[in-house]
């Protein structure tokens, strides 16, 4: 049902010891019915985790080189961002 060839993957899947591509990762949330991030959620913390090393990169280099103006409104778009990650956090 969700793609695999072998049962092993499924067991991989659910044992945290291997990722799912994308489609095999939304065929779990069909299946469930059950969001992606609460189905995977140390993949989903890692990926957060991620996403926020990013933004808080993005953030320092444009505090060093935007102009003023432009600089307060960049950040406070990425502040939103960082907000809307942190909102989107699964509850365990």
């Amino acid at each position: 049902m969700v793609g695999a060839k072998k049962r092993t993957a499924i067991s991989r899947h659910e044992n945290g010891n291997r990722q799912p591509d994308l489609e095999t990762a939304l065929a779990y949330e069909i299946l469930f019915q059950d969001e992606t991030k609460k189905l995977f959620p140390g993949l989903y913390a890692r990926v957060q985790g991620k996403v926020k090393a990013r933004l808080v990169e993005l953030a320092g280099k444009l505090r060093e080189k935007a102009r003023q103006k432009k600089r307060a409104f960049l950040l406070a778009k990425l502040a939103r961002l960082e907000a809307k990650v942190s909102e989107a956090a699964p509850a365990v």
